[in-house]
């Protein structure tokens, strides 16, 4: 980021916005000129790193921030107003996030992080991101002022009307946000004011009650909201940093933002050596009598209250439990905490020669102090839990699914994401569980258990539970999306297109048929048309585009209003009762190819029999794409003789297994084959194969009869020719 100005607009003793001024007083400088509401005019540009000038605009910028601004670097917000000439930016700053048009931005010092690792921030809103609880996007930038090196700021979306109107698609003047971090906030607003004291002076336990509570909050956003702030630790809050926000409609719900985590993970253990990763957070946010900061008891009376209710506690608990074991596991926060301050750690040696003295000690031990406390704040939680709601302590619970294409677990509200699934969960407390077939498969029941696909369970031991799933012979889920073009290239733009392809026997009515992109209101219903076997039709938002680079294609409709992301994108298939047909989550990056965006090819699918939501099943046309008709990189599974043409590793079945599973393989020519065993510790503990086999399909039956194995999860890798792929597998004893 390149930000210019007259130097006197930062550094004027009188008016620059960056200067101490004539009467700054002590720390932190209340009455320094950075601490003014003061805009100034600023020329802001953003490049990509190695690439062009993405935004040149003319703006204005401010001092952003609350005790951060007494720092040497301070925190800035941009803003566009037609009085500089530009009432917007239009370019996607965040990768992750489908928004293109920005009235306001903010480059963020780190805030309380500033002197520490600068990266706390990102990396716990990168932790939170699929939580739903209003967090904002980030990045890392560089940033020059005046041509003059500026150091590391973190990019990040400004928490306003217009954060609600890109990440939730409301309308930005129709929203009520409320700031509860004075006692005062509660009471600034009426719709809220009320909810507040309905829920501290009713009877929340009484079913009416708690029904009207969900009728005006949502629920699960506060839940998830009190079990992040509660693990990260962040312990300038519930009584500062705490916003809500609701549309202002007759059926709006109150819902929770998260922001400025710059206190979590291990941070104010520098100033309080009790508050680490052992610190009880969840009695500290259920506190009846804290101090008037950070968590005065009207701070707290809301969770209190609702935790009176058991749908809401046992719910909490659980979920918590859940969060514990995935979002908030070692694995997962350590593998992110990785990859975070990868993205600064080749840039940290200019920023502290730049802004010399203002890394404490030295960065390495302070990310060290956030290893510590992600690795080990887990098992502490789930004692601060258990000791606080009197519980019978863990046990494991381990869901699979008969088929990983079958369909889907949820718990609680949480889908699990793998065809075997093992946590640790709270005895005495039920857990609520759904099996979810996907199109064209019908859930057939829990194995030994239930043929309802919406089950309690309470937890007395470790315990196995398999949905089992079985293909839907009444179900029409033939038609597949068969190609895509998200970015044409500029000498041949044709529009954004979606190829739908009809890979049964059986005519198809398409009428109300719906196309989605990942944005529920982006919609496309498709009109009267059926689509024979063996058929194409292609979806384009732009007819006329279309038509000047394909002529000869007939068989198209359209226009669909929205644009497909060239950065990442899902395209969805509904049938006309809203049943999810096809769906694929894509990407301009690898693995999925990177060509389609914007050279003219398209993403093709090599066989309609493949799974279309495998990165591998798809390539790069060798021509500008073949909309209508059958793709150019088309290839056969198997050849004339029956053998296959591609390597694969199939799921090991039955899994769990006791006393022997087979797993199954496939190879398309003749191969030096490898196929071994890993436990969960990446040790190598079987070589079941380990010779040159002849193209073919492949069958091994393991026993564990010669092998001293404990029940758990193990790998199982296949190494075949350039071919490599793992997957898990459960033993039981």
């Amino acid at each position: 980021v390149s930000l210019s100005t007259d130097p006197k607009h930062f550094w004027a003793s009188d008016s620059g916005i960056y200067a101490f001024g004539p009467n700054p007083g002590g720390y932190p400088y209340f009455g320094a000129n950075f601490w003014q509401d003061w805009e100034r005019p600023i020329h802001f540009e953003f490049f990509e790193p190695f690439d062009s000038l993405k935004v040149s605009v003319d703006a204005g910028i401010k001092i952003y921030g609350n005790w951060s601004r007494a720092f040497d670097m301070k925190s800035v917000a941009v803003y566009l107003r037609g009085m500089y000439g530009f009432n917007k930016m239009k370019y996607q700053f965040f990768p992750g996030k489908k928004v293109e048009n920005f009235e306001n931005i903010v480059l963020r010092n780190g805030g309380n992080d500033f002197t520490y690792t600068l990266l706390r921030d990102r990396y716990m809103s990168s932790m939170l991101e699929n939580l739903d609880i209003g967090v904002q996007a980030t990045r890392f930038c560089i940033v020059y002022l005046n041509n003059e090196y500026w150091g590391i700021h973190t990019l990040r979306e400004k928490l306003n009307e217009e954060f609600l109107s890109n990440t939730y698609g409301v309308d930005r003047t129709n929203v009520d946000i409320v700031d509860l971090s004075t006692e005062a906030g509660y009471r600034s607003n009426e719709h809220f004011s009320t909810l507040y004291d309905f829920i501290s002076q009713k009877d929340i336990t009484a079913k009416v009650n708690y029904d009207f509570v969900q009728s005006q909050m949502e629920i699960e956003n506060y839940k998830n909201y009190q079990i992040a702030e509660i693990y990260v630790n962040n312990t300038d809050w519930p009584g500062n940093n705490m916003k809500v926000w609701r549309e202002r409609t007759e059926t709006g719900k109150w819902k929770w933002l998260t922001y400025d985590l710059d206190y979590g993970v291990g941070l104010v253990e520098y100033f309080n050596a009790q508050q680490d990763y052992k610190f009880n957070t969840l009695d500290f946010a259920t506190s009846t009598n804290g101090p008037g900061w950070p968590n005065p008891p009207w701070s707290t009376l809301l969770l209190r209250r609702l935790l009176l209710n058991n749908d809401f506690k046992n719910d909490f608990i659980q979920s918590f439990a859940h969060l514990l074991n995935t979002t908030f596991s070692p694995d997962s926060t350590l593998h992110l905490l990785y990859k975070v301050q990868d993205e600064i750690a080749p840039e940290l040696t200019r920023h502290t020669t730049k802004w010399k003295n203002t890394i404490q000690f030295d960065w390495t031990s302070n990310i060290a102090r956030i290893n510590t406390f992600v690795r080990l704040r887990d098992v502490f939680m789930r004692t601060h839990i258990n000791s606080k709601f009197q519980l019978g302590g863990l046990s494991n619970l381990t869901l699979v699914t008969n088929d990983s294409l079958g369909g889907s677990i949820v718990l609680q509200s949480y889908p699990i994401p793998k065809a075997s699934f093992t946590g640790k969960y709270f005895k005495t407390v039920p857990i609520k569980l759904s099996a979810k077939p996907n199109p064209g498969f019908i859930f057939e029941g829990w194995k030994g258990i239930s043929l309802n696909p919406d089950i309690n369970i309470t937890l007395t031991r470790d315990t196995v539970l398999e949905a089992v799933f079985v293909k839907d012979a009444a179900a029409n889920q033939n038609v597949v999306i068969n190609e895509i073009n998200y970015k044409s290239s500029s000498s041949s733009d044709c529009g954004d297109w979606v190829e739908l392809y009809n890979n049964g026997n059986e005519e198809v009515n398409l009428k109300n048929w719906k196309f989605r992109d990942s944005i529920d209101t982006h919609v496309f219903v498709l009109p009267e048309i059926s689509l024979a076997p063996d058929s194409f039709i292609v979806l384009v938002n732009d007819s006329v585009k279309f038509r000047t680079v394909f002529p000869d294609i007939s068989n198209m409709i359209g226009n669909f209003s929205f644009g497909l992301s060239s950065v990442s994108e899902v395209v969805r298939l509904y049938n006309e009762n809203e049943t999810l047909i096809d769906s694929i989550s894509f990407s301009s990056s690898a693995p999925w190819p990177i060509e389609p965006n914007g050279t003219g090819a398209t993403l093709a699918l090599i066989n309609p029999d493949l799974d279309n939501t495998l990165p591998e099943n798809w390539k790069t046309s060798t021509t500008p794409g073949t909309p209508g008709k059958i793709n150019d990189v088309f290839s056969n599974t198997t050849t004339e003789d029956g053998l296959p043409s591609t390597f694969g590793l199939s799921q090991n079945y039955p899994n769990p297994f006791n006393p022997s599973t087979v797993i199954s393989y496939q190879l398309p020519g003749l191969s030096k084959v490898s196929l071994k065993i890993y436990d969960i510790l990446g040790t190598e503990v079987a070589t079941l194969v380990n010779e040159e086999k002849p193209a073919g399909n492949y069958n091994y039956e393991l026993g564990i009869r010669n092998y001293e194995w404990s029940s758990g999860v193990y790998f199982y890798q296949l190494r075949a020719g350039g071919f490599l792929q793992t997957k898990k597998m459960i033993f039981l004893k």
